[in-house]
């Protein structure tokens, strides 16, 4: 009799866990929401120092700090236009009125257009898991890692406890991506069709901007910035995009050019200007403010915190509607800083316009 007793609440404990188990996947998938980054979520990221010795050694990044004042980033690395769309698309309904939205984007078209070798049709769609660390759609099994409980689990431990996330020698693998760029065995140096790419970005971000400006007051569009220049090669050294696969993650040995990839670049960035101009959205030309050395990226594309300073003043600037600030030049007396060519620039030269 004891013994069936045990079977008998095993079996029963078993249904029960069974039964909570798919309670919290009904709720995840109808009453859970999209998050680019889980609420609660603290990192400090130290940044590789052998990579990056011009960046800050501390990143701290949390999300949903409570402030007075809510400036939302909903950026993840990597996300082109058509991964735009769809974050705006899951995310701005659940927002009241908002009063500015700031958009970069484009470089990421074009790098993952050439990841998958430039074909003649946009690259597949972005997963859902690549857009949103935290989101209701699964998939779910029976194994510890995809038990909705489990996952409910850990955002309740988020939320509640707040504990901090430290990660090592970030972005380490760039160091290895720029080695394997430098001794790539193919430099392709005829610019593929772009047309399809740029197509594919045109009705996307056509689409980003309807959508911004429906839940907006104002709608800004961030002209994305790149390291455009014959380069030294202590400059070159410090380049690794524009490659035929994935650097991050596997060795690639074919790039492209960098006259090629600027010559891309140029193309979409006048696309993205005409398409603001017919949509009459404000737009801001980053290109005239940024000096084009290693003062002011750290790469093709990413900015030091130097150009990260002037990128932020420009913006302000433009949602100010205040002249712009001048063009930076490179540190020159060794104090860290650089210095702009006149205190305040052209009063005349507007910050951002819709026909700019």
């Amino acid at each position: 009799m004891t013994s069936s007793l045990w079977v008998l609440a095993s079996v029963a404990l078993l249904l029960l866990a069974v039964a909570a188990e798919l309670a919290a996947r009904w709720w995840l998938r109808h009453r859970s929401l999209y998050y680019v980054f889980p609420p609660g979520l603290r990192l400090r990221l130290h940044p590789d120092p052998e990579v990056f010795p011009q960046l800050e050694p501390l990143v701290r990044f949390e999300v949903n700090r409570h402030s007075e004042v809510h400036v939302g980033s909903i950026a993840r690395s990597g996300a082109g236009s058509e991964a735009v769309d769809v974050i705006l698309e899951r995310l701005l309904p659940r927002y009241p009125r908002i009063q500015a939205i700031i958009i970069l984007v484009g470089v990421s078209d074009v790098f993952r257009w050439l990841e998958h070798g430039a074909p003649p049709s946009p690259p597949p769609q972005v997963r859902t898991s690549e857009l949103f660390m935290c989101h209701p759609e699964g998939p779910f099994g029976w194994k510890p890692r995809e038990l909705a409980l489990v996952e409910l689990l850990l955002r309740m431990r988020r939320l509640w406890l707040r504990p901090v996330h430290v990660h090592e020698r970030v972005g380490k693998w760039v160091g290895k991506a720029r080695v394997m760029r430098a001794r790539a065995k193919e430099i392709r140096t005829t610019m593929p069709d772009p047309a399809p790419m740029l197509d594919h970005f045109e009705v996307h971000l056509r689409r980003v901007l309807q959508k911004a400006k429906a839940h907006a007051d104002r709608v800004l569009v961030a002209r994305q910035p790149w390291f455009d220049k014959d380069y030294t090669p202590e400059e070159a050294a410090h380049m690794w995009h524009g490659g035929v696969g994935q650097a991050w993650r596997e060795e690639v040995t074919t790039y492209y050019s960098f006259e090629v990839v600027s010559r891309l670049m140029a193309l979409l960035d006048a696309r993205a200007a005409r398409v603001a101009k017919e949509l009459e959205v404000e737009q801001l030309d980053l290109m005239p403010i940024l000096e084009r050395s290693l003062d002011t990226y750290y790469d093709w594309l990413h900015l030091s915190p130097a150009g990260a300073r002037a990128v932020a003043a420009a913006v302000a600037a433009a949602i100010l509607r205040r002249p712009l600030p001048s063009p930076l030049l490179p540190d020159q007396d060794g104090d860290g800083l650089t210095s702009s060519r006149t205190p305040l620039g052209d009063p005349t030269r507007c910050a951002a316009s819709p026909a700019s």
